[in-house]
C-alpha cells in the first residue's frame, strides 16, 4: 500500500505503479477503476460526454449494486464504436480513470478532511489476464469548510467578542 497528501485544491489522479517485488518497473498507462473501502464519498470530475465516449461505457456504480464487480471480463471500452450500446446519455460521471485521459477523482466539499482508503484493479484486458488489484491512501487537507459551519464558527467568535466587549464596558463603569 502506498500513500498520498492530497490539498484539496482541485482533482487527484492516482499514479498506479507497476513493482517487481520492490523495484518500481513502470507507470501503469491503461484504464483503471478505483473504490473507497471505508464508504467516504467521492467523485470524479469528467462527465461521459466531456472524455468524447463514442458508446456507453459499463457503469461501475451499477456492478458495484448488483453485487458484481468490473473486471476485465466484463469491462467495455467506451471509445470503441459498438452499436448495442451507442445510446447513452452524457451526463454521468465516467468512472474509468489513466494515466493519460484528464478524468480524476474530485473529492466533496464538505470540510471534511482526512484519511481515504481506496483500492484500485486494472480493467483495461489488453493489459494483463490477472486480476491486478492495489491499496493505496490519501491524505486530504485543505477542504473548505461547509457554508452553515462556517457562518456558525465566525458567528459564535463574533458573538463571544461582543460579549467580552460588553463585560469590559461594564466593568470599567462601574470603577469610574
Amino acid at each position: 500500500m502506498s500513500a498520498s497528501r492530497f490539498q484539496q485544491t482541485g482533482g487527484y489522479k492516482p499514479r498506479i505503479l507497476l513493482y517487481d517485488y520492490d523495484v518500481s518497473q513502470y507507470e501503469v498507462m491503461v484504464n483503471y477503476v478505483i473504490w473507497e473501502t471505508d464508504g467516504y464519498d467521492f467523485g470524479y470530475n469528467a462527465t461521459i460526454k466531456e472524455v468524447k465516449c463514442n458508446s456507453k461505457p459499463v457503469s461501475w456504480s451499477k456492478h458495484n449494486h448488483d453485487g458484481e464487480e468490473l473486471t476485465p471480463g466484463n469491462y467495455r471500452d467506451c471509445f470503441e464504436e459498438n452499436e448495442e450500446y451507442s445510446e447513452f446519455e452524457g451526463g454521468e460521471e465516467y468512472v474509468i480513470i489513466n494515466a493519460t485521459g484528464a478524468n480524476a477523482i474530485q473529492f466533496p466539499v464538505d470540510g471534511r478532511d482526512g484519511v481515504y482508503l481506496f483500492n484500485v484493479r486494472i480493467v483495461d484486458p489488453s493489459f494483463s489476464y490477472c486480476d491486478l488489484t492495489a491499496s493505496f491512501a490519501v491524505e486530504v487537507y485543505g477542504a473548505p469548510m461547509e457554508t452553515s459551519l462556517l457562518i456558525t464558527v465566525i458567528g459564535g467568535v463574533s458573538f463571544f467578542c461582543c460579549l467580552l466587549l460588553l463585560l469590559s464596558y461594564i466593568n470599567f463603569s462601574k470603577k469610574n
